[in-house]
């Protein structure tokens, strides 16, 4: 029985662990793509990109993290907005032209495609 209940802890702390761990990335990538919108974006060219990560939502709308930079999305001609959100926690390949102005610096997604 206590081998039972202290089995039962572990597994439940754990967890808890996990949970947690995975709230602060979550939180994480949300504040790296603010800062990267509220610092001008100096650091980033425009021009075309492409770039395969994740598409997440977030409260700035839909974004791209690929691992080390979160890329705010928008849709445009070619991608419309509701076809990325339905990409949402997809891995996939963007093709756009990274744009920037006085609120920041985002993807104009001209093509999206779920990766393999």
């Amino acid at each position: 029985m206590k081998k039972a209940v202290i089995a039962a802890l572990i597994v439940g702390l754990v967890g808890i662990g996990y949970m947690a761990f995975a709230t602060e990335q979550g939180a994480t990538r949300e504040t790296a793509a603010q800062e990267t919108m509220a610092a001008g974006t100096d650091a980033l060219a425009e021009g075309p990109i492409n770039v395969r990560g994740v598409v997440e939502k977030s409260e700035s709308g839909l974004a791209l993290f690929n691992g080390k930079e979160t890329y705010l999305l928008k849709g445009g001609e070619e991608v419309r907005e509701d076809a990325l959100e339905g990409m949402i926690g997809k891995l996939v390949k963007i093709s756009g032209d990274l744009e920037k102005d006085d609120k920041g610096a985002w993807i104009n997604v001209k093509e999206a495609v779920v990766a393999n």
